[in-house]
């Protein structure tokens, strides 16, 4: 009698023990997500600052004969000078 009631609580404590385990591997797995959704929405957000930077709003749009859309920018404000060694540039 004593050997089954020793066999049950030892299974309740190896059953206690496991769901332990696994309540801590899902709260592991909750803080994981939620510091890569928030690495990822601040990405997110330098990828968008930088896009605001390179898009320059176009004076003219041409489209051509075969279908291709040519966006005209102001010469002095041309994406190329964005480079820092030609920031100071002067167009000759």
């Amino acid at each position: 009698m004593k050997g089954s009631r020793y066999q049950g609580g030892m299974g309740k404590y190896k059953v206690a023990m496991l769901l332990l385990w696994v309540l801590f591997d899902l709260c592991t797995l909750l803080v994981l997500k939620v510091e890569a959704r928030a690495s990822s929405s601040s990405l997110e957000r330098e990828i968008e600052t930088k896009l605001k930077l390179l898009n320059k709003p176009a004076v003219k749009s041409i489209q051509s004969e075969d279908g291709d859309i040519i966006d005209c920018v102001n010469i002095y404000k041309q994406p190329a000078f964005d480079h820092p060694a030609l920031k100071n540039h002067t167009i000759q």
